[in-house]
């Protein structure tokens, strides 16, 4: 009997001490106060070494702050020629946090989007592009972007040069394996030019009387 009552007020103490613990881990938590750029996660570590002798301790994971930093610039822009019909494509990155907010020019003046300009940011590696497709002799020029954030900004420039086309059609008529046939025949030996004599009769054959 005695044994069954001191199991019992084991398991009793038991129950207080885990009611206790959550307690304290509760009155805790509501203490914290979270920062804006801090996600905090909370996990429970289990303690003893038999069912009946287990306690939890919370346990404060705290995500790592990512400090905002001004835009620096990975990869600047680089020159270009490109023929005209052709797209013209420029690509720099870009890294900072918050994302920037970004702007082009072209010649120093906002450069217009339409349908032939195309740009796009992917945040994940910082890699800016521009697409001008079907480019024209006008779309010659210096082209920057600039990306910003609340932290500062930064800028790069390129030069672009669309040569405009001769308006002279190069196609070829002839298909350049037309010949091929031709080319791979065995040349011809030479003729001989020796006049055949009237007299030279050793290649006939005589015929009886």
């Amino acid at each position: 009997l005695a044994q069954f009552q001191n199991l019992q007020k084991k398991k009793v103490e038991q129950t207080q001490r885990k009611a206790l613990v959550e307690e304290l881990a509760e009155k805790q938590l509501n203490r914290m106060k979270p920062s804006k750029n801090v996600a905090p996660r909370t996990s429970y570590t289990s303690y003893g070494t038999s069912d009946d002798d287990v306690f939890y301790e919370p346990t404060q994971r705290v995500a790592p702050q990512r400090h905002p930093t001004a835009p620096t610039l990975g990869r600047p822009l680089k020159d270009t020629d490109v023929k005209e019909g052709q797209p013209i494509q420029l690509t720099c990155q870009v890294q900072g946090f918050p994302k920037a907010e970004l702007l082009w020019f072209k010649n120093n003046i906002p450069l217009p989007l339409s349908a032939r300009h195309k740009t796009s940011y992917d945040v994940g590696s910082g890699t800016i592009t521009l697409r001008v497709n079907d480019s024209r002799p006008e779309d010659s020029g210096v082209y920057t972007v600039l990306a910003k954030n609340p932290q500062g900004h930064v800028q790069t420039s390129a030069h672009v040069e669309v040569k405009e086309s001769s308006g002279i059609d190069e196609t070829s008529y002839v298909q350049p394996d037309a010949f091929k046939y031709i080319e791979k025949q065995p040349a011809a030996g030479p003729r001989s030019t020796k006049p055949r004599r009237e007299s030279d009769t050793s290649n006939l054959q005589q015929k009886p009387a």
